[in-house]
């Protein structure tokens, strides 16, 4: 299932202003929630600022909903169908690294073991 704005090629999101405040609530969010735990292990003796502070982080929450009811599933949609993509190319850029691993490690421990052969010869021959 495709939606409009993918098949369509790229989204202006620069252009579109509720995108750009969906985005500043979810950043808003992770700073003042933030900023809301730390002071309310700093006021934790005090019940009217750690109450305070527990209110703030609740609406902290409420600026994360916000935001992403503004951002929109489209925008979910083509930043999950952009994950999806890259992690499609990983895994098959690993399974063709990993198809030529075992040759290299046969080449690596022939060659290892030629070495250990030849250093075990030139012990030998100088010992005679």
């Amino acid at each position: 299932m495709m939606f409009k704005a993918a098949s369509e090629g790229m989204m202006m999101w620069w252009k579109d202003i509720k995108l750009w405040v969906g985005v500043v609530l979810i950043i808003l969010n992770f700073v003042i929630g933030f900023y809301a735990k730390v002071m309310m292990v700093i006021k934790i003796n005090d019940p009217f600022y750690l109450w305070l502070w527990v209110g703030i982080y609740a609406f902290s929450w409420l600026l994360l909903f916000a935001g992403i009811f503004l951002t929109g599933w489209e925008t979910y949609r083509i930043i999950t169908d952009k994950v999806n993509r890259n992690v499609k190319k990983t895994v098959r850029k690993t399974y063709r690294h990993a198809k030529s691993l075992p040759r290299k490690g046969v080449e690596l421990h022939r060659k290892s073991m030629s070495k250990i052969a030849a250093t075990s010869k030139m012990i030998v021959q100088r010992m005679k």
